[in-house]
């Protein structure tokens, strides 16, 4: 059996096929061939939304497999019914759904390091400090304040989830929205929730 390094170390072929894909990510814009580790796929991801990446991992895990995940951990909200940007499969009628309070227990899980494992939570934060979109919750935090988040954007759904962090303490934060005519008034919204909640619990926000 292959270890999980192993697992994550193993390099995998971007096809040009694969390089198919709508919306978001940088892989599309490089030349087919590349051999990235699926870890590096994971973090390509969750840093920049990568449409190619994320297509590649629900690949090679499946969905089944992440669906039956996704169950055990009692994300009763949560459901993955097709690829990214897969057009046939949502005029079918399948999406991919959440709800705030899945995803406040799954980043509540990777701050008490019980989400998989120790090991797999730390690796969690640590790609999830690595975001690059940071016009929502981070956007108007004082010095001093970390953020370790991801975005979503689709349609008219903007989103931001994430752990927020300074000194000795720690904000979990979702902010799940829909149907708001103007994009940034949302992440205006967004980035006001975030700045008033830290500055509430003592942070500098």
């Amino acid at each position: 059996m292959r270890s999980r390094e192993n697992f994550t170390d193993e390099r995998v072929s971007v096809s040009a096929e694969a390089l198919c894909v709508e919306g978001t990510g940088v892989l599309k814009a490089l030349a087919p061939g590349l051999q990235p580790t699926w870890s590096d796929l994971t973090t390509l991801m969750i840093r920049v939304s990568d449409n190619v990446a994320t297509n590649l991992i629900i690949d090679r895990l499946g969905m089944e497999a992440i669906q039956g995940w996704i169950d055990t951990a009692g994300l009763a909200d949560t459901r993955i019914e097709r690829r990214m940007m897969d057009r046939e499969a949502m005029a079918a009628g399948r999406g991919n759904w959440t709800s705030a309070a899945d995803m406040e227990t799954m980043l509540s899980a990777i701050v008490a390091g019980t989400c998989v494992s120790g090991g797999a939570s730390r690796e969690m934060r640590r790609v999830l400090e690595a975001q690059q979109i940071q016009d929502r919750l981070a956007r108007r935090l004082g010095e001093g304040v970390r953020v370790a988040n991801k975005t979503g954007n689709f349609a008219d759904v903007i989103n931001d989830s994430g752990i927020v962090n300074w000194a000795d303490q720690t904000l979990v934060l979702v902010v799940l929205t829909q149907s708001v005519r103007a994009s940034w008034q949302t992440m205006d919204t967004i980035a006001d929730i975030t700045a008033v909640l830290t500055h509430v619990c003592g942070g500098s926000g």
